[in-house]
């Protein structure tokens, strides 16, 4: 059923005839079929002609979502009917007007050219007409014939044309966007998901469920279904209004909005769309739209505009009452109520979110509690962990229940997060649990109430978590020894620090040795930069899950072995004074422990042989770190950090299962055997070691960095047996002459200041790789003419090769003295391109040869003047950029890869179209554009297409001229999605050093 409610839309269709040839036949069996399909039609039986249409049916073709011209033999003798279809066409151009052009009886050859008895008929019409009418007229008649139309030959059926012009009405009314929901941003993509689901061409009854959180699913209140049950909460309520899809006749949609995903499911309601939060742009869209009537910020308020839509989290409710709420208000009033805002929920948006909790049954209302107060972010087996309850089971089963209703958002890798407004109304409850003595609440998290709680003492067994930002105390807090006695259940304690932490940063929470001696029960223990050496000789962390004491003063934590068979994680980074490790003999679930940057370490304890489940093991600049524990096989460790431990000699075999080896940086001088049977192993870097000799490499690793190994004089040639290697860098390896041949597998190369390397003991035959021998100014003739070789064999695209030289090769059919080159078309058939590429190098010691193959793509759709005008000469010059060094481009050359590669024709996707540039297959083996800007001028003037990186220190960049002929740029024809796209080997540049 068509729909007409729209403000914007008053009629269906708006049909454009000739009276008598149509009324009282054709048309009105058509309207009566339009009629009886729900599609509302525009009737002009009670206007007056005249020998202009007027304001009303203008006003009437606007309103319209698609136009019905039927042309029969008599249309153009209408000076009315040929003003009414300018104004159509007019409409289809600048408003999206959908036509349909019906040929009743009549030639489209002759609407089209004006010919036969209609054209006698148009000529007449036009006698007396100024020629800008009558240009007009032909120009209208022309466009409308050339739309696919309905035009049979024989119209002896004409119950069955009827029917037939019915049913592609409704198609394009089913495809026309409502305006409807120009103020409602984002709706497009919710409504081209629903239409899937509504599958409107399906004949049987469907009942489609929308499900999301509260607040969101008000976007969708205004969409015109046969039936929408909005904000069911309640089965009973489906069963009374939806319970059979017997109860509704063919075609009906019955669409139900609610927060519970079970209720849809109890109510075997199959197809169900899940409303996702709008975009960051979006929600400020929203936000701007009540707030200023707009939909952007003023330039004094977009800062707080922003924080605002980031304060109301994107949900839509929310960015609507906070707009309103602001709307008018000056700037000043909008800093003074941001904090405000912060701290408590408006009254609507409570009253809203809390429907969802109040709906929660008591053990479902506290695991929300936990999440919105300590725990969100966390993984779902963190929080089965930390939350006491029965079993696994029984947290599950909540958290199951929490994720239906819309209350939290459970992620594939187990990530539970909960939306910040509803973290809010979490924190706005237990604040009510006891509004003026906040030691009898559940969770402390406000920074002022939780000090007055510790220093005055009036804790109490209510409390169960402490959240407190350090940077948010005003004052020094001396806490006493007894402060927790009375929290004798608390059991998650976290201080931490917002912002960054420095040496100098005076650290405001003062403790007590015995501080921390009556939490007996406690789950986490999260102190930032503790400030005690030690922890208490009371201190009981049997129950502990976590540990987390970054950047604490702790020179030792116990002695003896403590009961840790819950500890999951330990996090003791950044502790610089801490000297030993504790006993860890029983902590036999720990997954992660992270002693990066304890520099005062230097024992890794052989106890660790025990931690059967530690995954990962970070340990980088413990700059005294000398001895780890020999001869054991941890089987879960996949992770394993060395880097820039300085004073480590003893290579790490702790565990035949690591995927990933850093030992950066390390005095380690040899490889052991065992590492060949490493079956896992994906990456080791170890760059800056002092190996000399690398003898054994696991089978199976697919990266090898060696960078800076000075005292390394070969690589194995068994590297050509290893199968899944990938990238090799041996950059500033100064002592080594020769390079082995490597397996096909590898596609990058870097072997930048190897100034001892002289030879290549074979080919590459990797047909993409990328090769990086700068500064390599020993390499022999027959290495260079490999590389070339292999370059000019493969032709393979996106393919960077950089190499000591000082002339081009002679496989360069187009070369040029200087920094540029001319390419005239008499030599070649030129497409336009714009796909570029940028290189990075380091300071150039010699003359330098830099080649660069990729693809180049057309910089638009071709207009149809381009495409009948080729260009005439292409010009490509070449430059140095970057503040590290400068190059002179000494000489520069193209080198086009035929015959096979020009040939063929490459589908451009109109996604790829960005901001008026074309970019193409992304993948690459060196870094992509960030930016492309394009300037254009008019006709015989040059065309400027450069590409820009961030983050480059130095590099070779390509700057294309193309000059075109011809005038301003027309509008594009739909041929362009088919392109031919040139594989075009761009630059192979002789580069000196620039001399200062």
């Amino acid at each position: 059923m068509a729909s007409s409610s729209s403000n914007s839309w008053r009629y269906d269709v708006f049909p454009s005839f000739r009276g008598e040839d149509v009324r009282n036949n054709f048309l009105s069996h058509l309207l009566k079929e339009f009629e009886s399909k729900g599609i509302v039609t525009f009737r002009d039986d009670h206007i007056e002609r005249s020998h202009t249409i007027g304001h009303e049916l203008r006003a009437a073709i606007r309103e319209s979502k698609i136009s019905v011209v039927l042309f029969s033999e008599n249309y153009a003798s209408s000076s009315w009917c040929l003003d009414e279809l300018v104004e159509i066409m007019k409409c289809k151009d600048e408003q999206g007007l959908k036509v349909m052009p019906v040929f009743y009886k009549v030639d489209p050859s002759d609407i089209r050219k004006q010919t036969g008895k209609f054209g006698m008929s148009f000529l007449e019409t036009c006698c007396g007409k100024t020629e800008e009418r009558q240009h007009n007229w032909r120009r209208a008649l022309t466009d409308a014939a050339n739309i696919l139309g309905d035009h049979p030959q024989d119209w002896d059926n004409e119950a069955y044309k009827i029917t037939t012009i019915s049913k592609d009405v409704l198609e394009k009314l089913n495809a026309t966007p409502s305006k409807d929901f120009n103020d409602l941003i984002g709706m497009e993509a919710h409504i081209a998901k629903m239409e899937s689901l509504l599958c409107l061409e399906s004949q049987g009854v469907r009942i489609v469920g929308i499900w999301g959180p509260a607040g969101v699913e008000e976007r969708l209140k205004s969409q015109k279904v046969l039936i929408i049950l909005d904000d069911v909460d309640n089965i009973e309520q489906l069963k009374a209004l939806a319970k059979e899809s017997q109860w509704f006749g063919n075609k009906s949609r019955i669409v139900v909005t609610t927060q519970n995903k079970q209720l849809l499911v109890s109510h075997d309601i199959n197809h169900m769309y899940q409303v996702a939060y709008p975009s960051k742009q979006e929600a400020l869209t929203i936000f701007c739209q009540h707030a200023f009537k707009q939909s952007s910020p003023s330039d004094d308020l977009k800062h707080l505009a922003i924080e605002f839509t980031t304060l109301a989290g994107h949900l839509p409710l929310a960015l609507r009452v906070l707009g309103s709420f602001m709307r008018g208000k000056g700037k000043e009033e909008w800093e003074f109520s941001l904090p405000t805002l912060k701290s408590r929920l408006d009254g609507e948006v409570e009253k809203v979110l809390k429907v969802g909790y109040d709906g929660l049954h008591d053990h479902e209302k506290d695991l929300f509690l936990h999440i919105a107060c300590i725990f969100s972010g966390q993984h779902e087996n963190y929080l089965k962990q930390m939350i006491i309850a029965n079993n696994d089971t029984y947290v599950s089963f909540g958290l199951q229940v929490l994720a239906d209703k819309s209350l939290i958002q459970k992620f594939e890798n187990g990530r539970i997060e909960m939306h910040s407004l509803l973290r809010q109304l979490g924190k706005e409850v237990v604040r009510k649990q006891s509004i003026y003595e906040p030691g009898k609440r559940q969770f402390l998290m406000n920074a002022k109430e939780t000090c007055g709680v510790l220093s005055n003492n009036t804790g109490t067994g209510t409390v169960l978590g402490i959240s407190l930002d350090m940077c948010e105390i005003k004052e020094e807090l001396y806490i006493s020894e007894k402060t927790f006695e009375e929290m004798r259940n608390l059991l998650y304690l976290k201080f931490y620090m917002s912002s960054p932490i420095d040496d100098n940063m005076k650290v405001k929470l003062k403790l007590p040795e015995e501080g921390l001696s009556y939490l007996p029960q406690l789950r986490l223990l999260h102190w930032d930069a503790y400030p005690l050496e030690f922890f208490p000789s009371r201190f009981r962390p049997e129950c502990l899950v976590e540990l987390n004491m970054s950047q604490s003063k702790l020179k030792k934590l116990w002695s003896g072995v403590q009961p840790l068979r819950n500890l999951t994680r330990m996090n003791l980074n950044s502790s610089r004074n801490l000297e030993i490790l504790p006993n860890l003999m029983e902590a036999t679930k720990l997954k992660t422990l992270d002693l990066g940057w304890c520099e005062s370490l230097v024992e890794l304890p052989s106890s660790i042989k025990n931690l059967q489940h530690l995954s990962w093991l970070e340990m980088s600049c413990c700059k005294k770190l000398e001895i780890i524990p020999t001869n054991i096989n941890l089987p879960s460790l996949e992770v394993l950090h060395f880097r820039d431990c300085t004073r480590l000699q003893t290579f790490p075999e702790i565990s035949t299962n690591l995927r990933l080896l850093k030992i950066k940086g390390t005095a380690i001088t040899e490889v052991p055997p065992s590492v060949s049977y490493w079956s896992n192993i994906f990456e080791i870097c170890m760059e800056r070691t002092k190996v000399k000799r690398l003898d054994h490499v696991p089978y199976d690793l697919e990266i090898l960095c060696l960078r800076g190994n000075i005292e390394l004089e070969s690589i194995p040639r068994h590297l050509n047996l290893l199968p899944l290697l990938q990238m090799i860098d041996i950059s500033y390896c100064i002592n080594i002459i020769s390079l082995p041949n490597l397996p096909g597998s590898v596609s990058a190369l870097t072997a930048v200041n190897c100034k001892s390397l002289q030879r290549l003991d074979g080919h590459f035959r990797n047909r993409s790789i990328s090769l990086n021998f700068i500064n390599c100014i020993k390499l022999d003739r027959r290495a260079q003419d490999m590389i070339h070789q292999s370059i000019y064999i493969n032709q393979s695209p996106y393919k960077v090769d950089v190499l000591p030289g000082d002339h081009l090769p002679a496989y360069f059919s187009y070369q040029s003295i200087g920094s540029s080159i001319m390419i005239h078309s008499d030599n070649i058939d030129l497409s336009k391109f714009n796909r570029f590429k940028r290189l990075d190098s380091p300071l150039l010691k010699s003359d330098h040869l830099c080649m660069c193959e990729f693809e180049l793509m057309p910089p638009h759709p071709p207009t149809e003047w381009e495409l009948l005008h080729p260009n005439e000469f292409l010009e490509v010059s070449f430059e140095s950029r970057g503040y590290l060094d400068k190059c002179e481009v000494k000489e520069c050359g193209l080198q086009f890869l035929e015959p096979h590669e020009t040939s063929e024709f490459r589908y451009l996707s109109p996604h790829l179209y960005l901001g008026g540039s074309w970019i193409g297959n992304s993948s690459s083996s060196i870094e992509e554009i960030i930016h492309v800007d394009q300037e254009e001028s008019s006709s015989d003037s040059e065309e400027i297409i450069y590409a820009d990186q961030e983050e480059s220190s130095s590099g070779i960049e390509e700057i294309i001229h193309a000059e075109r002929e011809g005038t301003n740029r027309r509008k594009s024809v739909m041929r362009w999605i088919k392109v031919g796209a040139r594989k075009m080997g761009l630059s192979l540049e002789c580069l000196k050093p620039w001399t200062r």
